[in-house]
């Protein structure tokens, strides 16, 4: 017997090929939707974990600006501390110890650039204070 002689051997085997291929393409069907399905649960997940990021940068974002608030805040006050302690209090350029240090040097004869240079104060306040002892010195 050959499939020529034969119409039933050749339409069952039509018929068998054509279940396997529907078969096979029902199977496709379902793995597809159930793949677009998981994608769809991954998808809305990774929307929902997005907004509740989001939520939580706003938070920050808010938490950080109300930080910056309170560090300008705290710089205008030591600003104006600063500022009042400085108007409040005048000093004088040299201090009794850089006074002493003053005319211990004029005395060994260094010139007043230098031992303003060296101390660290106005050259003319070291001039000023050698001129008034001398004339201290004179007077008795």
């Amino acid at each position: 017997m050959t499939l020529d002689n034969s119409p039933i051997i050749y339409y069952s085997l039509l018929a068998s090929a054509m279940t396997v291929c529907l078969y096979l393409f029902v199977s496709i069907k379902v793995e597809l939707r159930r793949m677009n399905k998981k994608l769809s649960d991954r998808l809305y997940t990774a929307k929902s974990e997005s907004s509740r990021i989001g939520a939580h940068a706003a938070a920050l974002e808010s938490k950080l600006a109300n930080w910056a608030n309170r560090i300008k805040s705290l710089e205008d006050h030591i600003e104006l501390f600063s500022q009042s302690r400085h108007d409040a209090s005048p000093r004088s350029g040299i201090d009794l110890n850089q006074r002493t240090q003053v005319m211990r040097r004029a005395k060994r004869g260094e010139r007043p650039e230098q031992i303003a240079y060296e101390l660290g104060v106005p050259k003319n306040e070291v001039e000023l204070l050698v001129k008034v002892h001398r004339a201290v010195v004179r007077a008795f």
